[in-house]
């Protein structure tokens, strides 16, 4: 199973343990992380930002941080090029996050699924929503989600260390632990 997907509820570490995976791989990185950004007017945006160019473009703006517009063309741009830049150059891509910003962005989503049908492995995040774009994600068989706890996040980065020193060499335990890397 390459591509592997962590999930749960907001502030529990998922970004923190893709930080941490991307600084301790051994090769190049690509792919796209979001970022939130507030305005001095009190606006807040979301950016999609490439890893390995560092280009950045806005994919959501709201002026009170509760009703959101969603700008596609981000996604569908340097979201894109992340993407392709990724699979041609990087031996790991990151994605983080999938959500429901990008449900217009049909280029993107098109990106995203190219790259979990590749050869290069997928670390990302997705948002718990249900969306037809995140559970097409989700319903992949060649797609891993697990679920981060503040409970379970520490044997989660245990789990991760060895996801990169032994990429390729996994099995799925049934019952309670399903879904966890052994």
């Amino acid at each position: 199973m390459k591509n592997l997907f962590l999930t749960g509820k907001r502030h529990v570490g998922k970004t923190t343990l893709i930080r941490e995976v991307i600084s301790s791989w051994k090769g190049p990185v690509g792919g796209f992380m979001v970022e939130r950004r507030r305005y001095p007017d009190g606006a807040f945006a979301f950016d999609i930002v490439d890893i390995m160019t560092f280009e950045r473009a806005p994919i959501a703006s709201s002026y009170d941080g509760n009703c959101w517009l969603a700008q596609p063309g981000g996604f569908d741009s340097v979201g894109v090029r992340s993407i392709v830049g990724a699979l041609a150059n990087a031996t790991l891509i990151v994605m983080d996050e999938l959500g429901f910003f990008e449900l217009e962005a049909k280029r993107f989503q098109e990106a995203v699924f190219d790259a979990l049908s590749g050869k290069v492995p997928v670390l990302g995040v997705l948002k718990a929503d249900l969306n037809p774009f995140i559970s097409a994600v989700k319903e992949r068989p060649d797609v891993l989600l697990i679920e981060v706890t503040r409970a379970n996040r520490e044997e989660i980065r245990r789990d991760l260390r060895r996801w990169v020193e032994l990429w390729g060499v996994w099995s799925v335990r049934m019952g309670s632990e399903k879904g966890r890397m052994v």
